[in-house]
């Protein structure tokens, strides 16, 4: 794609959203107007698609473990008919259990998310484009951000595959040699995630640490989808500048503990190119692994939620 770049950029002097200027709060960014407005929250009609959904991947590939569970539900019914009620109904909850329990282990990541496979695409968008959009978290994001120096580049959008889609804003700053990003993901069959903010800078030899911003249950995915040499902290309750603040003081210390230089002066170019890698490395990590791996992170994180991943860096 061709790279784009704001040339000149004022404070914003109406609403994003009314358009209007009467109610709209320039310092704080927010319009008193539509602060508390409700946006497209009815549930958008789905597209019938030609693939399979996941719900019927997923039963087909039940098929043969349902099969030889009902095998052994037969059996069990014969081996237990003399030990009454109590042996039949066990037999039968734990023949089903191990139906479901071998089909999870058998089914690997990518058969049920055909864009773990894909390369995802980038592209100029706007905000009209994305109809559930956030706009209200998107323009409180957007000043807080530009209000630390940072300068915004554009909007783009990720195509991860035909019913997977994000919508980002960029922001760099050229004093921290930092890349911000506004980000929501869509889905042709969910409800969206949560608006999620990001500072990211890229190091030598592929490591990169970024500050983030994100809730349940997106911080579940960003934990279980962990790289080795891509490190992350979650600041759920803090202020961007304390984000900033935090993500320049630990960024020092990983550079003089790993002994290795920032990568400044990163092109957006560049950027997509850093993050299309990243993809990639989560692709040759994770599009084997199975189905039964993912429920136990889940189960494990649900119970001991982690906010922070530093992976081959130890601090």
């Amino acid at each position: 794609m061709s790279e784009f770049k704001v040339k000149t950029e004022l404070p914003a002097s109406r609403c994003e959203i009314c358009h209007q200027s009467d109610l709209f709060d320039p310092e704080k960014g927010y319009c008193l107007r539509c602060k508390n407005i409700v946006i497209n929250k009815e549930p958008k009609p789905l597209i019938a698609s030609k693939k399979p959904k996941q719900q019927e991947i997923l039963n087909k590939k039940l098929h043969t473990p349902l099969g030889v569970s009902s095998f052994l539900i037969t059996t069990a019914l014969i081996l237990t008919s003399n030990f009454g009620l109590f042996s039949f109904i066990t037999g039968i909850i734990s023949s089903y259990l191990l139906a479901i329990i071998y089909a999870y282990t058998m089914i690997a990541l990518k058969d049920l998310h055909p864009w773990i496979e894909k390369i995802p695409t980038f592209s100029i968008t706007t905000t009209s484009e994305f109809t559930e959009l956030d706009h209200i978290k998107l323009q409180q994001y957007s000043f807080e951000i530009k209000a630390l120096g940072f300068i915004r580049l554009g909007d783009y959008k990720t195509d991860f595959s035909e019913e997977v889609k994000s919508f980002s804003r960029i922001f760099f700053h050229p004093q921290y040699q930092c890349f911000a990003t506004i980000d929501q993901f869509f889905s042709s069959s969910k409800a969206p995630l949560p608006i999620a903010l990001a500072i990211t800078s890229n190091m030598e030899q592929d490591w990169s640490f970024a500050s983030i911003q994100i809730s349940n249950p997106v911080l579940i995915n960003q934990y279980i989808y962990r790289l080795p040499k891509r490190f992350w902290v979650n600041h759920s309750l803090a202020t961007v500048k304390e984000m900033l603040d935090s993500h320049i003081t630990t960024r020092n210390k990983m550079l003089k503990d790993l002994q290795i230089n920032l990568l400044a002066n990163l092109s957006l170019k560049e950027f997509f190119e850093i993050s299309l890698k990243v993809n990639q490395e989560f692709k040759d990590l994770h599009k084997n692994r199975r189905l039964i791996s993912l429920l136990k992170d889940q189960l494990f994180l649900k119970a001991f939620p982690k906010t922070q991943w530093f992976g081959d860096y130890k601090p």
